[in-house]
């Protein structure tokens, strides 16, 4: 961005988009973004309904926010060693809202055993992994039903709504009202 800056100074450059369309000229931030900007030529030519359908296919959403995380549901990948029926338990379980504690008592261990296991086999402790899991689960949830915002938050294990709001907007720095609509391409 620097060099670019300094080679042309006259553009204008605003790294918060992902990508402009300025009438013909249409220019985007990088790879990905262009495929952000292949969208909404689709939907332009096409209609929401085709690049809905070109999105979900490509597995992201239609409309991304510049500067938003990325909303691919990426799964912490591991060599779970020893504790795929744990972890199988604890997601068919997240709307109990689940503890550090009781994935400790289902499989059978101190909540010490537990953390020095996941970070060896997952690569992160316990408790970050149950809440990568229940917002995973909540975006899920937002994508694919009309659930009131506090049912999804029940539904994903949260204690309140509040406390999933301050999730999105710390790790996905948006809400999940947003979050909802930028996947669905409501508006």
């Amino acid at each position: 961005m620097e060099r670019l800056l300094r080679r042309h100074p006259r553009v204008l450059l605003d790294p918060d988009v992902l990508y402009v369309a300025d009438g013909n000229v249409m220019t985007s931030a990088g790879t990905a973004a262009g495929i952000d900007l292949c969208l909404h030529l689709v939907a332009l030519d096409h209609g929401l309904d085709v690049a809905a359908a070109v999105a979900r296919r490509l597995v992201m959403p239609l409309f991304r926010s510049g500067g938003q995380a990325q909303y691919v549901d990426v799964p912490i990948v591991s060599d779970a060693r020893g504790l795929s029926s744990l972890l199988d338990w604890a997601r068919a379980h997240l709307s109990n809202g689940i503890t550090v504690d009781d994935l400790a008592a289902h499989g059978a261990m101190s909540t010490r055993t537990l953390t020095r296991r996941f970070g060896s086999a997952i690569g992160v402790p316990p408790g970050e992994w149950l809440r990568r899991e229940r917002l995973r689960l909540a975006q899920r949830l937002l994508e694919r039903t009309d659930d009131a915002i506090e049912v999804v938050a029940r539904r994903a294990g949260y204690d309140a709504a509040v406390t999933m709001r301050a999730q999105f907007a710390a790790r996905l720095r948006t809400s999940p009202r947003a979050y909802r609509q930028t996947f669905r391409g409501e508006t």
